[in-house]
């Protein structure tokens, strides 16, 4: 949370996110950086022009993130005897606040925990002291040197006097050695001369050594203001074009003409302060972590050995900005390291800690750090490899003094992170339950059980690749690797994209927060509580920010789009989810919490296009069917391709994120007075649609369990905008069939099977499943269609209203008891009415319609009893009998019709 109380930052939980989620969501914050279709969709609804070029199909497109390394063709014109890449990841660094500024800042690094570190330093230093305030020095001056040599001691006074006496001159040759950089307003500014004593190494045996007449070397520095390029090229340059000119100038020898890397006139400062109250970390007081974190820096400043490690600790941050951005960072280290040189006679820690106290009394931790800090935003390899525009573009293009800002930053809040893991519970804790991940990909888990090994290892204390081989035996969990693709995400809308303003608008956010769990007697458990943060493109003026948190009333936009389901009514919905939970006789794996939000995706999505199609029918269900046009999943095919290497969206045929998707939305038929619910609700829809594919791409292991998923999703969605009863020769059956999937029974019961060990998933288990989860779906349906509220509610409402003559969610209550009487009974409206005249006492509706609710039941009741059922579900006796019973009669004894 920011500082506004209620207020979550769109970044809130991107660590939790599945990867194409995360990449989604840099889409939508950059959306001038990478032009997708959200921009196209914006430009669609302002811009009437633009909806005339909507394709009328849509064209599958080539959609890869662009933050995805080195072209081979790019690479082998960059260095010699170039034989393939190398890749690192790329993560970003969050909650950075830089001299008032809220900075993501893209890292890369091979090695865990420091990004997590740094993001959770700044998280620190941001909420309680404001940020980091940075500073640099006025221009990026490096040092071109030229060594002169042959020069007498005597002679020396004389050569620097003849030197300054014409610096003009000189300045004035150099700059005709950068002409370009003279132009852009750098160039040579000054000239220094130093004297430099000639040290030579103790002579070994045998060496032989020439005779010098001098003992030390005249050095002329060329101060060569590089403007925005790192400048290494250019200040040779210019030291081998003066060269000459000095050495007429003194008479000496031209010795060296290079660049210096130590420029200490290209300096970046970062500091911060933060009240020791708020600095309580792991169950240590505050003061003593502030203290204790300047006792640390004291030892590292007394002792070069853990200097050493200290200073290594903050490059961690720095080198990773500084990779992920095209940087020279062996100069940047090399830089850093001499300074202390410069500035010290021994090794020291490159950060200054001290505890301060105000007029008050009121005590602040304050650190810095201060280094030379030679980077570029302009030239050189920046231009060679793409790569670099895009992730200085999440820092919104700076110049090379708002980068080394950044970077200075970065490795001041690196290093406290690691002061205050040190002086509190120890910096191996946190580091393993983060390096763990190495552990398990390197003993051989497939991608998607990454995250449960690791949970086991954490929780048992064990980290090692023979407790990630006991895990993955001991749950049966396949040694290949699977789903290793991903579905296509939104498409690059470049030709639109291009004519938008760089200054879009941020992106909306939607939040969910479940309750703390408690017992039976309202005991917290140690439970992870359940959190959604998506991040969503409106399209509205301007972003809208939906909650739904614990103890915080509905807003406008939380009513409009959810009504009476908000939080409360989500949260009881956990307890239901759970008497819901079908298990095996086996343990389950510890992947649960993963299986417990893909189905809170489910019903969110439910409940969004729910409330769609009965406010807006017409437009919902164009919308629904406009997105999903080029789909043609089918678990029933027989010719799915069996290439595991394929791309998932082509090997399973699923997904509706494979098109231009919402360029193909039409708007334009949206009333004036509905335009806030929808434009906030279809693009709520398609985001939350989207992460639940992406969630399944990365966390289900088996390809028939993913795709069934994906496509009993994609089921639903249609069952919820279908109408039934306008199909050619409606059947009760085929009509009940397709308002029972509306309570997505069956995708849940999928979900729960992502618990289950590996070795049993098939397709014959994936359709017992399915199968499972139709018949809950039927009881559902049933249970909650005749059910006393429900049910009046609904009469009331056909005979006010009139009742669905399509059997849609849009025209008059879409009740199965209705429908049956409807199709079967051959009822009308009048007679439903007649039936319910005020001189019938319809308080108690069982009651006055108990013959054709007893009818009803008789006619939708499962010809098969539950115990075959259970028989022909599950031949294979791998399911929890006693709670797929309890299942199975839950939803009778819920809506208390039992009786019935």
């Amino acid at each position: 949370m920011d500082s506004r109380e209620g207020f979550h930052s769109i970044w809130s939980g991107f660590y939790k996110k599945a990867l194409r989620e995360r990449q989604n969501q840099l889409r939508l914050v950059y959306t001038h950086l990478f032009p997708s279709t959200p921009t196209a969709l914006a430009l669609s609804h302002t811009s009437s022009s633009s909806s005339k070029n909507l394709p009328s199909t849509p064209e599958p497109i080539n959609d890869t993130f662009p933050l995805n390394g080195l072209d081979e063709h790019i690479a082998d014109n960059m260095v010699e005897n170039c034989v393939g890449t190398l890749g690192l990841p790329v993560g970003i660094g969050l909650n950075f606040t830089i001299n008032g500024v809220p900075t993501v800042v893209p890292m890369c690094i091979e090695e865990p925990s420091v990004i997590a570190a740094a993001s959770g330093a700044a998280k620190t230093i941001s909420t309680y002291g404001g940020g980091f305030t940075a500073t640099t020095t006025d221009r990026n001056v490096t040092y071109a040197q030229i060594q002169l040599f042959n020069i007498d001691d005597d002679r020396l006074p004389s050569a620097i006097e003849q030197i300054n006496a014409r610096k003009a001159d000189i300045i004035d040759l150099g700059n005709q050695f950068c002409q370009n950089m003279y132009t852009r307003g750098g160039g040579v500014v000054d000239v220094s001369v130093r004297s430099v004593e000639r040290r030579t190494a103790p002579k070994r045996a045998r060496e032989v050594r020439q005779e010098k007449s001098y003992n030390s070397w005249l050095v002329v520095h060329l101060h060569v203001d590089v403007c925005d390029a790192m400048g290494a090229n250019c200040a040779s340059s210019v030291a081998e074009g003066v060269a000459p000119f000095l050495c007429s100038l003194t008479g000496g020898t031209v010795g060296l003409r290079i660049v210096s890397n130590l420029n200490v006139e290209r300096m970046a400062k970062a500091s911060f302060c933060v009240p020791v109250e708020k600095l309580g970390y792991k169950g240590v007081p505050g003061e003593q972590v502030a203290f204790r974190v300047v006792e640390a820096n004291d030892w590292a400043r007394s002792d070069p050995y853990r200097a050493t490690t200290h200073n290594k600790g903050i490059m961690n941050g720095i080198d990773a900005v500084a990779l992920a951005t095209g940087q020279d960072w062996r100069a940047v280290a090399a830089a850093g390291h001499a300074w202390n040189a410069v500035r010290s006679d021994s090794y020291r820690p490159f950060t200054d800690y001290w505890v301060q106290e105000d007029d008050n009394g009121k005590r602040y931790l304050c650190g810095e750090l201060e280094l030379p800090m030679p980077v570029a935003t302009k030239g050189g390899v920046l231009r060679t490899n793409p790569v670099y525009s895009y992730t200085l573009g999440l820092l919104n293009k700076p110049d090379s003094k708002g980068l080394a800002k950044v970077m200075v930053a970065v490795g001041l809040a690196q290093n406290f992170a690691a002061l205050r893991a040190l002086s509190t519970e120890g910096i191996q804790r946190g580091h393993m339950s983060l390096h763990a991940r190495n552990i398990a990909i390197a003993a051989g888990a497939p991608p998607h059980a990454i995250a449960e090994c690791c949970t086991f290892m954490v929780e048992t204390g064990r980290f090692t690749r023979n407790a990630v081989k006991e895990y993955l035996t001991a749950h049966e969990v396949h040694q290949e690797i699977r789903l290793n693709g991903s579905f296509d995400n939104l498409a690059s809308m470049k030709n639109m994209a291009e004519q938008a303003s760089t200054d879009e608008m941020p992106p909306s956010l939607f939040y969910f927060e479940q309750s703390e769990p408690t017992d039976s007697s309202g005991t917290p458990l140690a439970e992870e509580r359940v959190t959604m943060n998506v991040a969503f493109q409106s399209l509205g003026g301007k972003p809208v920010h939906i909650e739904l948190v614990p103890n915080v009333p509905p807003t406008k936009a939380v009513r409009q789009l959810f009504g009476e389901k908000g939080h409360a009514w989500l949260s009881e919905l956990f307890g239901v989810l759970e008497s819901l939970k079908l298990t095996t006789i086996k343990p389950e794996r510890a992947n649960v919490i993963q299986a417990t939000k893909l189905k809170l995706l489910s019903v969110l999505l439910n409940i969004l296009v729910r409330r769609l199609m009965e406010a807006h029918p017409v437009e919902t269900a164009r919308f629904i069917k406009r997105i999903s046009r080029g789909r043609t999943a089918s678990m029933d095919g027989q010719d799915q391709p069996s290439n595991k290497n394929m791309n998932p969206a082509i090997r399973y045929n699923t997904g509706i994120f494979r098109h231009r998707v919402l360029l193909d939305v039409d708007l334009k038929h949206m009333s004036h007075s509905a335009s806030d619910h929808l434009l906030m609700g279809f693009p709520l829809v398609l985001a939350i649609w989207q992460v639940f594919e992406f969630r399944v791409q990365q966390w289900v292991g088996e390809p028939v369990l993913a795709r069934a998923l994906i496509d009993e999703q994609y089921q639903v969605v249609l069952a919820l905008t279908d109408k039934p009863l306008l199909h050619p020769s409606p059947t009760f059956p085929a009509v009940a069939r397709i308002h029972a999937k509306r309570f997505q029974s069956s995708v849940f019961s999928l979900c729960d099977a992502i618990s289950f060990p590996e070795a049993i998933i098939n397709r014959n288990l994936v359709r017992t499943m399915q199968r499972i989860g139709e018949r809950l779906e039927h009881e559902h349906a049933v249970a909650h269609d005749v059910s006393e509220r429900r049910l009046s509610r609904d009469i009331r409402d056909a005979c006010e209203r009139g009742w669905s003559d399509d059997g849609g969610l849009g025209h008059g209550p879409a009740n199965l008891f209705l429908l049956w009487l409807k199709i079967v009974g051959g009822w009308s409206v009048d007679t439903l009415r007649k039936r319910c005249d005020p001189a019938n006492d319809t308080t108690n509706v069982h009651a006055v319609f108990q013959s054709e609710i007893r009818d009803f039941l008789r006619d939708v009741d499962s010809k098969q009893d539950l115990q075959q059922f259970l028989e022909a579900a599950d031949q294979w006796q791998v399911l929890d009998r006693t709670r797929l019973e309890a299942a199975l009669s839950m939803f009778r004894k819920f809506y208390g019709v039992a009786a019935l």
